[in-house]
């Protein structure tokens, strides 16, 4: 029978480019779910900026590397984040560093803990209300534990690494606009939704049943 009292899953936002939003998001997620583990991870910035945004940084929030020369592109880190740093862990919501909590979260969060540990073969959550086609908007579940090895990679398809988004304040990016056949996670989502490992959250709560 699962622990009717979970653990709780780890919050980590990626602070690409921009320190203020990030700084933002972590400090209302600090408020609004005290007591969950907080992650930042920064990428698209110069050692400088980093530097910066370390001196503002909550004193609970613990910072992943990321490497300098990787590319820099959304799925590459949110892989090197649950599978490098986090592989071990039960469950990660992965926020977008634009999301800024006005109200008291944990209720939310924890009724999704008691959802994820009722269904030990879950392993990926995303927002069925984002009105987007893009599965990482404004966050997402995934659990590094339960994430089977073969799953295909996080990446869209196709892959397009580009120089401006690992230092866009070096590389110019020309403004050209693409849709890919597929966006980050799509992949690996319909993969594990034929598995029954994948599932969707509505923002009211986590599912009907709880």
């Amino acid at each position: 029978m699962p622990d009717p009292t979970p653990p709780p899953s780890a919050l980590v936002v990626i602070s690409w480019w921009s320190n203020c939003l990030a700084l933002d998001c972590l400090q209302r997620l600090r408020t609004h779910a005290p007591d969950r583990p907080l992650y930042v991870v920064q990428v698209g910035k110069s050692p400088e900026q980093c530097a910066r945004f370390r001196e503002q940084v909550p004193p609970e929030v613990r910072e992943l590397s990321y490497p300098d020369d990787a590319p820099a592109e959304h799925s590459r880190v949110i892989q090197h984040t649950a599978f490098t740093h986090l592989r071990d862990t039960g469950g990660v919501w992965f926020i977008d560093h634009d999301v800024l909590f006005q109200a008291e979260a944990e209720p939310f969060f924890a009724a999704a803990d008691r959802w994820f540990a009722r269904d030990p073969a879950l392993c990926l959550c995303v927002n069925s209300q984002s009105g987007s086609p893009a599965l990482t908007q404004p966050a997402f579940w995934l659990s590094p534990s339960r994430w089977p090895e073969s799953t295909p990679a996080l990446d869209p398809v196709p892959f397009k690494p580009r120089s401006s988004a690992r230092r866009p304040d070096l590389y110019h990016h020309e403004g050209e606009m693409s849709i890919p056949e597929q966006d980050t996670l799509v992949r690996a989502r319909d993969e594990l939704a034929a598995a029954g490992r994948a599932a969707a959250y509505t923002l009211d709560g986590s599912d009907d049943s709880d």
